[in-house]
Formats: C-alpha cells, sequence, structure tokens
C-alpha cells in the first residue's frame, strides 16, 4: 500500500514540476523575446528613418 501511495504521491508533483517548468520557460522566451525584440524593432526603425 506504501508504494502506491508514493506512486500516486509522485504523479501529480511530476505534473506541477512539468508546469512550473513550462511556464518557466514561457517567461522565459517572453523576457528574451522583449530584450532581444526592442533593439532589433529600434534598428528597422532607424533603418527605415535612414532610408526614407
Amino acid at each position: 500500500m506504501g508504494h502506491t501511495r508514493k506512486t500516486a504521491q509522485c504523479a501529480p508533483m511530476t505534473r506541477k514540476t512539468m508546469l512550473r517548468v513550462l511556464a518557466d520557460l514561457f517567461f522565459a522566451t517572453i523576457l528574451f523575446g522583449a530584450l532581444l525584440g526592442g533593439p532589433i524593432v529600434m534598428l528597422i526603425l532607424v533603418s527605415e528613418r535612414l532610408a526614407l
């Protein structure tokens, strides 16, 4: 019985950890996208202004 309880408790924990990892990756990609996207957008705007 003890082993079945441990496996039952481990399943939700692994799901929570997986969700946490996915959430962390999601937020990390958003943060990196904002940090990298900002300068890229600025460069595009500057290049367009220079072209005009």
